[in-house]
């Protein structure tokens, strides 16, 4: 995730995979082609991605 300082908005990649940790894949955003691969967490009810729909609290962090 990234932030933009001056604005506060936030910024974030989506990451696919079928065999987690050996073929992982970065989601294009269709929906925002100057963004891509970026989404942006003001995404209003539901995000689209090119196979799937998720809503806020279906979202995850992995923290390092």
């Amino acid at each position: 995730m990234v932030g933009n300082k001056e604005t506060g908005e936030k910024l974030f990649m989506i990451e696919q995979s079928y065999m987690l940790a050996q073929d992982i894949h970065i989601l294009k955003n269709n929906n925002d082609s100057n963004l891509s691969p970026w989404y942006s967490m003001n995404f209003g009810e539901k995000l689209k991605t090119p196979e799937w729909e998720f809503t806020k609290d279906q979202l995850y962090r992995f923290e390092s």
